[in-house]
């Protein structure tokens, strides 16, 4: 669903007007917009504490090891790292295991973490919008590191503009935009039904994102090699 149709009849904000009987004046758009993009965070958030393996807004970000530079920038749009990987000789990848600077007691010049940490078994900590790895690099690695990590999303903006989530669920936007508007107004019969349908959605969302990945191996014993229970 589009932020708005061009017919009137099937965008978000003409859903909200179809659930609370209002319009552009009495619910005006920006509003609605506001109130939508509100949602597609708390939906994202959402996906975001249900998936399984298969990731919803993943993307994966390549950049260079300098030689001496320990600190590398997050991309500006990172929400959450997935996983990260190394390669100090430009050949041999590996993974590496995210630490807490805290829990050193050694001191973190650059001589001492080189001498405790393994450039087979790298590690990385992350500070602000940063990322420090550990060991720092001797040498330059083109393509060195690369960061999977899960984006924000990009709010709702042109009435074309349509959330990246599936339609099946692109709903949940609009009515829980049309709750805030209930709330505000006091609308208790709209309150309380539009909540029950809203709940029923978001359920619904997170056992789909809970179980997307089913491309898995599953392994089914015969009867009598399950534990009998009384």
């Amino acid at each position: 669903m589009q932020l708005s149709d061009p017919t009137g009849k099937t965008g978000l904000y003409e859903d909200i007007n179809f659930l609370l009987d209002t319009d552009a004046n009495s619910y005006p758009n920006d509003d609605k917009k506001r109130n939508i993009n509100k949602w597609y965070q708390k939906v994202h958030g959402y996906i975001l504490n249900s998936m399984d393996e298969w990731d919803f807004n993943s993307q994966i970000a390549t950049t260079s090891l300098v030689a001496n530079q320990q600190e590398y920038r997050f991309p500006t749009s990172i929400l959450k790292i997935k996983r990260v990987e190394i390669t100090y000789d430009g050949t041999n990848w590996y993974k590496a295991e995210p630490m807490d600077l805290a829990e050193r007691g050694s001191v973190s010049d650059s001589t001492t973490v080189n001498n405790d940490f393994d450039t087979t078994e790298p590690f990385y900590d992350t500070t602000d919008n940063s990322l420090f790895l550990y060991p720092i690099p001797t040498a330059a690695s083109s393509s060195g590191l690369k960061i999977w990590y899960e984006e924000e999303i990009t709010e709702l903006s042109a009435t074309t503009d349509e959330p990246n989530i599936p339609e099946l669920y692109q709903r949940i936007l609009s009515f829980g935009a049309s709750l805030d508007y209930a709330i505000k107004e006091e609308l208790t019969t709209k309150i309380n039904i539009i909540t029950i349908q809203l709940n029923e959605m978001i359920d619904q969302l997170k056992k789909y994102y809970g179980s997307r990945s089913v491309d898995r191996n599953m392994i089914m014993k015969p009867l009598d090699q399950f534990d009998e229970y009384e």
